[in-house]
């Protein structure tokens, strides 16, 4: 199949996939309409700071497919990851991951749950809207700090832990 003419490869090139990396908060506009896959990580939590603590949970990483339409806004809100626990504290959890669409939110990822100290560390939340997920793993065991955690699969097991960490 060959293009006759310019008019042919501009159009053809007007339905090229585009990809959009999104490190930081910001509104994307869609230039064409058509089938968007967003692909997404939530913020990590952050690690104890106690002689029991430990590492904050990873990220959750969730997917979900839409249909947009040329103008489209979609708000894409990036979050801190949390921060490391004052002394003899937990830390925090991570921020939430939204983007929305003309104040629908169309998917929403909770950060990963700060590490306990003296506990043991829990699943992160779900997160809402998206077509399939992997929540971040549980933080890892360590004297001061422990390293973030492996991811788990949704229904499963935990894969994994993060490493631990030893002081001196």
């Amino acid at each position: 199949m060959g293009y006759e003419t310019l008019a042919e490869v501009e159009a053809l090139a007007a339905k090229a996939r585009r990809y959009e990396y999104v490190a930081f908060s910001r509104t994307i506009t869609a230039t064409g309409g058509g089938q968007a896959v967003l692909r997404c990580m939530g913020a990590g939590g952050g690690g104890a700071s106690a002689s029991n603590g430990r590492g904050g949970n990873g990220g959750t990483v969730a997917a979900k497919t839409i249909t947009v339409e040329a103008g489209d806004q979609l708000v894409v809100t990036i979050p801190a990851g949390g921060a490391k626990g004052a002394t003899s504290q937990p830390g925090s959890a991570g921020g939430t991951l939204t983007i929305i669409r003309g104040g629908t939110t169309l998917i929403s990822i909770p950060g990963g749950n700060g590490g306990p100290a003296g506990a043991a560390p829990t699943s992160n939340a779900v997160p809402t809207g998206a077509d399939w997920y992997v929540l971040g793993g549980l933080g890892g065991d360590g004297d001061r700090t422990g390293g973030g955690g492996a991811m788990i699969v949704e229904g499963g097991t935990v894969a994994g832990r993060g490493g631990n960490a030893l002081y001196s």
